[in-house]
C-alpha cells in the first residue's frame, strides 16, 4: 500500500484533523455528515475550481475508458458532473500514486479498496483544499487551496467512484467483526467524515461561508447500482 498513517510523521496533520474532536456534539455532527455524504453524490457542477490541475495527471488511469466507466452508470447527471467526476477521480488516484500511498501497479480506486483508504482519501482533500500541510505545518498564504465547498465535491467524486463505478454502493466503510476484512464505501466513513468536520471548522474560522451539502445537493441511491 505505501506508508501507515498512523506511524509516518509526514502525515501527522491528517491524523490530528481526522481525531480533532472539535465539539461536543460531534457523534451528532457525524452521522449529520455521513448522511449528507449520501445526498451529496449527485451534486451537479455550476462550475469547477481547478486547483491542482495537472496536465500530466493522465499517468494513473485512462480519461476516456474513465469516462465510459462514468457514463454508462451515471444516469441523471450532467455531461459537465461526469466529466468533472472523471477529472477529480483521476487527481486522486496520481496523489496516492505520487505520494507512493498506494504501490503503482494497484488501482486506488476498486472493489475491495485498501483498509487505509479513507485516510488516504483525507490527505488528497487535506493537500488541496486545507490550510495546514499534511505534516501539520502551517501553509504559506500564497499557497492556492480550494474552498470547502469544493472539497464536498472532491468527497462527491470519490463516493461516485468506489460507490458506483465499483458497485459498493452507499454500504458505510466498517471493519467485519468476523474477517477483519474492511468493507463498504470508504468515502462513506467516520474517519472522512471526521476530517470534513475539522476542515469546514477551519474554513468557518477563515471567514469562508461552509455550505452544507443538503443545501446543495440533491438526493442520490446506489443501492441499485450495477458493478463494472
Amino acid at each position: 500500500m505505501g506508508p501507515d498513517f498512523l506511524e509516518d510523521t509526514a502525515y501527522i496533520g491528517v491524523l490530528q484533523s481526522i481525531n480533532d474532536r472539535g465539539t461536543l456534539n460531534q457523534a451528532a455532527e457525524l452521522l449529520d455528515d455521513l448522511e449528507e455524504a449520501q445526498d451529496h453524490v449527485d451534486l451537479e457542477f455550476d462550475s469547477a475550481e481547478n486547483v491542482g490541475t495537472d496536465d500530466n495527471e493522465s499517468a494513473a488511469l485512462d480519461m476516456p475508458e474513465l469516462m465510459a466507466s462514468i457514463k454508462e452508470v451515471s444516469k441523471g447527471i450532467s455531461e459537465k458532473t461526469a466529466q468533472e467526476y472523471a477529472r477529480l477521480i483521476k487527481q486522486c488516484e496520481t496523489f496516492v500514486h505520487e505520494r507512493k500511498l498506494v504501490l503503482e501497479e494497484f488501482k486506488f480506486f476498486c472493489a475491495k479498496p485498501h483498509s487505509q483508504s479513507a485516510q488516504c482519501l483525507a490527505a488528497w482533500i487535506m493537500h488541496y483544499c486545507d490550510e495546514i500541510n499534511l505534516d501539520n505545518t502551517a501553509k504559506h498564504p500564497f499557497i492556492e487551496r480550494a474552498t470547502f465547498t469544493h472539497a464536498q465535491k472532491m468527497r462527491a467524486a470519490a463516493t461516485f467512484g468506489f460507490g458506483r463505478i465499483h458497485g459498493l454502493g452507499m454500504q458505510a466503510w466498517h471493519q467485519s467483526e468476523i474477517t477483519g476484512k474492511w468493507l463498504g464505501n470508504p468515502s462513506v466513513s467516520e474517519t472522512l467524515s471526521s476530517y470534513m468536520l475539522s476542515l469546514r471548522r477551519r474554513k468557518t474560522q477563515k471567514g469562508e461561508t461552509a455550505t452544507s451539502a443538503r443545501a446543495i445537493a440533491s438526493p442520490a441511491t446506489l443501492s441499485e447500482t450495477p458493478r463494472i
